[in-house]
């Protein structure tokens, strides 16, 4: 298994910037993981990862930054907030269905837990956090 390693490279070394650096290492960890270099388990969990980055940033695409905005109809609320409020829908809806089938069959189970998901992610990537 040829994994990558950064001190190997001296990419540690040749990237000043700490945050360009890190991501040049993410991005070389999930590439090598993809190509199955850190085994199939790896190779399954950065196939979710690209999976629900594309699905995150094509959902951005359709509704621009307006995640992270006031909400309109609740201009009270703070960007941050209204993620949470969100966040709590999925979750509410994820507790459902683990306990009946779901009535809207066009929004599964694994759906409701990707958009968690990104929700996470778009508060991590919140500007000013």
């Amino acid at each position: 298994m040829n994994r990558f390693d950064e001190h190997s490279t001296g990419l540690h070394e040749a990237i000043d910037d700490p945050v360009e650096r890190q991501r040049v290492i993410d991005r070389a960890t999930i590439d090598d993981a993809l190509a199955g270099n850190r085994g199939a388990s790896q190779q399954a969990i950065a196939a979710q990862v690209v999976r629900w980055g594309a699905l995150l940033l094509r959902k951005n695409a359709d509704y621009g930054d307006s995640a992270w905005k006031r909400p309109m109809l609740a201009p009270e609320c703070d960007a941050g907030t209204a993620i949470r409020v969100r966040m709590s829908g999925k979750l509410s809806r994820l507790m459902i269905l683990l306990e009946r089938p779901a009535e809207v069959t066009s929004e599964s189970f694994d759906d409701t837990l990707r958009d968690f998901g990104c929700y996470c992610l778009l508060e991590l990537a919140r500007p000013g956090r």
